[in-house]
């Protein structure tokens, strides 16, 4: 009982585009943050080009971690947050993810990379924790929970080719529209806090949603676990 009273924690992964929209929008909802602690982690430092879309930093940040500003700026918005609150900075890898996620809830999926997102991916799914999935590049995004009882990204992405992490697009290699990663982080904390609630069915967990502002389409896609997955060994 100890353990699960423990895991109070949303664990946000990047504190860049989807980091700051996720935290933007879950300073308005006082409910969810009654319940449950934040925590940042990333080790990148603030660029010229972050500003049109990571609202916490200014010019004068340019070179600052990004990690210690944001503490900073959320200590001067919302400061009993803020000191409930944790800011690690650092690159998640298999050296620290066991500590630095030992208290997650759930985490946030706010990278950039695509290693990274599979890393989360494989650790989230062999501990069990549930992850919001979203990768954005140019006009297009993709959204998943990944959740202990639907299926996981390489479910998903092993369907539709022999590698699934070259089907993973990221901003990276695309870049991305300031306000989209806005929208983006947004459907993020929807899902977030509807699995924390409980109201998640199995249709929903198994659902890849799919947003393009060039066509203005949104689609889902269901895939359901695949039996030969890693997810489905724990």
């Amino acid at each position: 009982m100890q353990s699960q009273l423990a895991k109070n924690q949303i664990v946000i992964v990047g504190a860049g585009g989807l980091g700051h929209g996720f935290l933007h929008r879950a300073l308005a909802k006082p409910d969810l943050l009654n319940n449950y602690r934040l925590h940042f982690i990333d080790a990148d430092k603030v660029e010229y080009s972050n500003l049109n879309r990571q609202i916490f930093y200014t010019q004068a940040n340019v070179g600052s971690p990004k990690i210690k500003v944001l503490e900073e700026r959320l200590s001067a918005l919302a400061p009993e947050i803020a000191s409930q609150s944790a800011f690690s900075e650092a690159y998640l890898d298999e050296t620290n993810a066991v500590r630095l996620l030992r208290a997650a809830a759930i985490v946030i999926d706010a990278t950039d990379g695509v290693a990274t997102k599979f890393f989360l991916n494989d650790f989230c799914t062999s501990k069990q924790i549930p992850l919001i999935y979203a990768g954005v590049a140019g006009h297009q995004a993709l959204v998943k929970i990944v959740a202990p009882t639907g299926s996981c990204l390489r479910c998903a992405f092993t369907d539709l080719s022999d590698s699934a992490e070259e089907n993973c697009f990221t901003c990276q290699e695309f870049g991305i529209l300031g306000a989209f990663a806005g929208l983006i982080s947004a459907v993020q904390l929807d899902l977030c806090d509807k699995y924390l609630a409980g109201s998640c069915n199995r249709e929903l967990l198994n659902s890849l949603f799919s947003f393009s502002t060039a066509s203005g389409e949104i689609k889902k896609y269901l895939f359901q676990p695949n039996p030969g997955c890693q997810c489905q060994q724990v």
